[in-house]
């Protein structure tokens, strides 16, 4: 059995009045989504807004496979 296609997602940070951007490795946006909503440095109140962000995400396909996480985070 092959090892499931990993993407790279560059999201744009969705909190207003902050800016940044964030790294994720995932197999699918909905992974994505819950590595997120998970992550307990994110503010909960605006869980709404990271489902578009991950829509508008770029997404690029790894050629290895990684462990789906976070990987990077630069908010100001």
């Amino acid at each position: 059995m092959s090892d499931p296609i990993k993407y790279l997602y560059i999201l744009n940070y969705w909190e207003p009045k902050r800016e940044g951007i964030l790294n994720v490795i995932a197999e699918s946006d909905t992974e994505c989504n819950d590595i997120l909503t998970k992550e307990e440095q994110f503010p909960k109140e605006w869980n709404s807004l990271i489902w578009p962000a991950i829509q508008n995400a770029q997404k690029l396909t790894l050629t290895t496979n990684y462990k789906s996480d976070l990987i990077e985070a630069f908010i100001v």
